[in-house]
């Protein structure tokens, strides 16, 4: 049970460490705005699971299936399976918050 646990501990660090590697990619909120429009390709003003998987793919992150899902799940704050633009942006906000103070509460 033990090292299930020290498992799971591991590979939650590398999606955190990949889902880093994201932010940085993106880089600032023009270019996630620019990426978001240009993978939201039916123009619904949302990504889909498969969507996403292209914007993800395109910053040059490899996520594992699992890894995307759980992702996608995260950054969906309302649960309705679809992205907006709002959730995604929430999501950068505070992971780039959390990567600027290394962890940190100030």
């Amino acid at each position: 049970m033990i090292c299930l646990g020290l498992v799971s501990i591991v590979i939650g660090r590398m999606a955190s460490t990949k889902l880093k590697k994201l932010v940085r990619r993106i880089g600032n909120k023009h270019n996630l705005s620019e990426s978001f429009a240009f993978h939201d390709k039916d123009r619904d003003g949302c990504l889909s699971v498969r969507e996403f998987r292209s914007f993800v793919r395109d910053m040059n992150v490899n996520l594992t299936d699992e890894e995307l899902h759980n992702a996608f799940l995260a950054i969906d704050t309302d649960n309705d399976r679809f992205m907006t633009y709002s959730d995604i942006s929430n999501w950068y906000a505070d992971a780039k918050y959390e990567i600027k103070t290394d962890g940190l509460i100030i």
